[in-house]
């Protein structure tokens, strides 16, 4: 018999820290207007304006926004806020804006929540949820019009202190909560 000299010693190492993000929202501003695309993933986004007028888009729970966390957006008042959030459950708050023509949010497919908090709108505030069961919430807004359309699913919207020149629709939502 052959004694065995070799001795093994186990060891652990700690890896580098890796996120996996829920996807990236690209956005950009070109002629005083905000566009705003999500991908196939879960994002997650936040845009706001603070007291001085300074806009900010920022991804949570992971979702990035052109690559990082936060993007600054000017000061001042947009001329319009077009978002396109792609397919995948997401999750949109508009909140504290002001902009002088419309706000509009195309949710894509999936389970999308969308958030519109304390708005002013010169023109339409409308949100499409689109297939999918989705949840609006639209509250303190100020517009000439809101619009807050559902599609194929089980679709929910919620909306008070809303005040129009031109009045509120509401189509193909199963509940009103």
């Amino acid at each position: 018999m052959i004694p065995n000299s070799m001795n093994c010693r186990l060891g652990c190492e700690q890896l580098e820290a890796r996120e996996n993000p829920d996807g990236n929202v690209a956005v950009a501003v070109s002629g005083g207007v905000i566009f705003v695309a999500g991908d196939a993933f879960n994002n997650r986004v936040v845009i706001n304006q603070d007291v001085f007028g300074n806009v900010f888009a920022t991804g949570l729970n992971n979702t990035t926004v052109n690559g990082v966390t936060q993007i600054f957006l000017g000061r001042g008042i947009p001329n319009r806020l077009i978002m396109d959030m792609g397919a995948g459950n997401d999750r949109t708050e508009v909140l504290d804006m002001t902009v002088f023509g419309h706000i509009e949010i195309l949710g894509g497919l999936g389970d999308d929540s969308t958030f519109l908090l304390r708005n002013r709108a010169g023109g339409v505030v409308a949100v499409n949820g689109t297939s999918g069961n989705d949840e609006t919430w639209i509250s303190g807004v100020n517009a000439a019009l809101v619009v807050a359309e559902g599609d194929v699913g089980f679709d929910r919207v919620h909306i008070d202190n809303a005040f129009t020149t031109h009045g509120v629709f509401i189509f193909n939502h199963e509940q009103f909560i």
